[in-house]
């Protein structure tokens, strides 16, 4: 720990490159990136060589934080053919890169900030200035942001264990910031039992933590205004904490898996491995459940066991219960509670709405389809238009939000209303990139702005073919590998290279 902390605390020395015109190169890749992602700022003002250090800075970390994140939708994502999954990732150059620059656009908060998150050097809170030297409290900050500036920080790559033993510093953070959000939510007679806890006599930290969190969102009157019927216990408050620390996890361990050491067993697809299971059951010591959670074909890999798993790989957690880097865990947890209780009362009433648990999101996903294609064709048998009344006589279903609108060209044989409504469709659902049957020709329509292709049928008959306007009359079924193969490339951003293909067979990425 104090060998993390003197790095942060080192002054950052200029990087040894042989050509200026490299450092040069590095810059203005980032600046180039910015301007890809903001198109509102394509040109940068001629009076400034550069962007502001703030905005680079947020820009790096966010654009580390974006690929991590669509790293994970890809793992988390059910159903996602193996060559995607089995990619290797770019994250590790890009970080590299980041990291060139990183250090030259911060000063001393990152040191301010780590003293903060470990409380080392217990920082009085009359000795920080919340509106000058911190934008944030540190239970309203992001985890991976905190993570991710202090790694770039560094001047100098650190080991391994380094960084699991900056993992575990901001794991605790976000273990009690979980806590926080879960007591914040209890009514206000709730509160008052767990801060009753007599914390000397018991052996379970997690008392501890509930009753000093208790007491002082109490003392600060932060309770649920309404009756919550639900009753917390023990148990209830780990699950959900495990929950809603998870995303962390997974985060920490997607950067510990690029940067230091490939997690093997998590870039290997469950259906292509049929040991998988037993191999996984082995290295975590679950045999005994390995039948009853890998027995079904097709089973995604549940999170209680990714969760213990991961846990771990990262070295964070003994006994239900996190590692803390010193003794005195509550104090470090009462230097948080005190740091966000110290917001003025004028701005203490939007804390409710902000100091709320990181909301869990799904990964997109289509709608869904029935196995036979009768069962889809005969709700639009003589469909009409809301407006007109008048037969849509070319039906287009939508994959992403089951609208039906007409096919494109026969939009002049309807109202002004329903065109109208079919350019705010393509414009609003999945930002003008529109995956959709032709439920009269079962071809499968990609559209992006002005540009169409049709791609193969996700419908084919017992035989494996395709009856495109049924003209031989065949009953179709689902095509679950071709239906799999156009959502992994749609979730992917491979649209372009599939469509590109006139190929049936399996698209290799």
């Amino acid at each position: 720990m104090d060998s993390i902390t003197n790095l942060i605390e080192a002054d950052v020395t200029p990087l040894k490159i042989s050509s200026s015109s490299i450092t040069e190169w590095f810059i203005d890749f980032i600046q180039k990136i910015y301007m890809m992602v903001n198109k509102n700022q394509r040109i940068i003002n001629t009076r400034e060589k550069q962007l502001d250090n703030n905005i680079l800075e947020l820009f790096i970390v966010s654009l580390l934080k974006f690929n991590l994140e669509n790293d994970l939708l890809m793992r988390d994502t059910k159903n996602m053919i193996p060559t995607i999954l089995n990619r290797k990732s770019c994250f590790r150059e890009l970080f590299y890169i980041c990291s060139l620059q990183y250090p030259y656009l911060v000063n001393d908060s990152i040191s301010t900030l780590w003293h903060r998150i470990t409380s080392l050097n217990d920082m009085k809170l009359e000795n920080i200035d919340l509106d000058k030297t911190t934008s944030v409290p540190l239970f309203l900050s992001d985890p991976v942001a905190l993570l991710l500036r202090i790694m770039l920080s560094l001047s100098n790559p650190v080991a391994k264990e380094s960084y699991q033993i900056i993992v575990q510093a901001i794991f605790n953070l976000v273990y009690i910031q979980a806590l926080f959000t879960i007591v914040s939510e209890m009514n206000r007679t709730e509160q008052e039992s767990w801060s009753q806890i007599e914390k000397n006599k018991s052996k379970n930290n997690m008392t501890k933590y509930l009753s000093i969190v208790s007491s002082k969102l109490l003392q600060a009157n932060y309770n649920s205004n309404t009756d919550n019927s639900k009753v917390w216990s023990l148990e209830s408050i780990n699950a959900s904490i495990c929950e809603r620390c998870g995303n962390f996890i997974k985060i920490a361990a997607l950067i510990q898996h690029h940067l230091y050491q490939p997690i093997t067993w998590w870039t290997v697809s469950l259906n292509t491995c049929p040991n998988w299971g037993s191999r996984i059951c082995l290295h975590i010591n679950l045999n005994n459940k390995r039948e009853s959670f890998f027995s079904k074909p097709g089973c995604v890999f549940p999170f209680d066991l990714l969760w213990k798993n991961l846990i771990q790989e990262l070295q964070v957690y003994k006994d239900g219960e996190p590692y803390w880097f010193r003794n005195d865990s509550l104090s470090s947890i009462t230097n948080w509670l005190n740091e966000i209780f110290q917001i003025d009362n004028q701005h203490l009433k939007f804390l409710r709405h902000i100091a709320r648990g990181i909301p869990l999101f799904h990964s997109p996903r289509f709608i869904h389809l029935p196995t036979c294609y009768a069962d889809l064709l005969q709700p639009y048998i003589g469909l009409q238009c809301s407006y007109c009344r008048k037969s849509i006589t070319q039906p287009i279903l939508c994959l992403i939000c089951g609208i039906v609108h007409s096919k494109e060209d026969t939009e002049k044989k309807c109202c002004h209303q329903h065109i109208h409504s079919i350019k705010e469709h393509l414009i609003s659902c999945n930002e003008g990139l529109n995956l959709s049957i032709n439920i009269h020709s079962t071809e499968t329509l990609i559209q992006r702005k002005q540009r169409y292709n049709y791609w193969s049928s996700l419908y084919l008959d017992k035989y494996g073919e395709e009856d495109i306007h049924f003209r031989r009359g065949r009953i179709l079924y689902l095509n679950e590998d071709r239906l799999k193969l156009l959502y992994s490339a749609w979730i992917s951003s491979n649209l372009d290279q599939l469509s590109n293909t006139s190929s049936i067979d399996k698209f290799d990425f």
